[in-house]
C-alpha cells in the first residue's frame, strides 16, 4: 500500500511540475510580447509640391487640375489641393470650363471634388459667348456631371451688368442651368 501511495504522490508531483513548466513557458511568451512595438499608425500624410491631378471617366477625361501644393491622406483617397491654377472640366472629351480655386478637396475614388476660397470659372469654348463665374464654393459630382455653386455667384456674360445669383447648378452633360435668387442682366448669344 505504501508503494501505491508513493506512486500517486510521484504522479501528482509530475503533474504539478509539468503544469509549472507550462505556466512558466506561457508567462515567458506573454512577457516577451509586451516589449514588441505595434505597426506604425496609418495616419501619415504625403505633401507634394507643384504638379497636376486628373479625374478620368471610362471614355475619357473628366477634369484636370494643376496646383501649387497637394496633401494626401495616408491611403491617398482624399487629396487636398492648394492654389489650383489650371483646372479644366471636360464635356465630350473637350475642355468645357476652366477653373481656378484657392483650395480643392478631391475624392480620388469617385473623382468628385469641392472647391473653396476664391473661385473663378470661365467657359473654355471660344466659339460660344465667354462667361465667367466668380464664387467662393463649388462642388463637382462626377457621376452626375453636375457643377453646383451653392453660394452667391457673379456671372459676367458681356452684358452691361453682371448677373448675380444666390446659387447655381450646371448639368454639364445636358447643358441645363438652374439659377436661384437672380438679379442683374445676362447676354444669351
Amino acid at each position: 500500500m505504501a508503494r501505491t501511495t508513493s506512486r500517486s504522490a510521484l504522479k501528482i508531483l509530475a503533474w504539478a511540475a509539468g503544469a509549472l513548466t507550462l505556466g512558466y513557458v506561457a508567462a515567458g511568451f506573454y512577457v516577451a510580447g509586451l516589449d514588441q512595438a505595434g505597426p506604425p499608425p496609418n495616419n501619415t500624410t504625403v505633401v507634394v509640391g507643384k504638379s497636376c491631378a486628373r479625374g478620368e471617366r471610362i471614355n475619357g477625361p473628366s477634369w484636370t487640375a494643376c496646383y501649387g501644393r497637394i496633401i494626401t491622406s495616408a491611403n491617398q483617397t482624399i487629396l487636398d489641393l492648394d492654389d489650383v491654377t489650371d483646372g479644366v472640366i471636360f464635356k465630350n472629351k473637350k475642355p468645357y470650363l476652366h477653373v481656378r480655386a484657392k483650395h480643392m478637396t478631391v475624392n480620388a475614388l469617385t473623382h468628385d471634388f469641392s472647391a473653396t476660397g476664391k473661385i473663378d470659372i470661365e467657359t473654355a469654348d471660344p466659339s460660344v459667348v465667354r462667361r465667367t463665374f466668380e464664387t467662393d464654393a463649388a462642388t463637382w459630382s462626377d457621376a452626375t456631371q453636375r457643377l453646383s455653386l451653392p453660394h452667391k455667384s457673379v456671372i459676367d456674360s458681356g452684358a452691361d451688368m453682371p448677373l448675380t445669383v444666390g446659387s447655381l447648378t450646371l448639368d454639364v452633360r445636358s447643358g441645363d442651368v438652374q439659377l436661384n435668387n437672380v438679379a442683374g442682366a445676362v447676354r444669351i448669344k
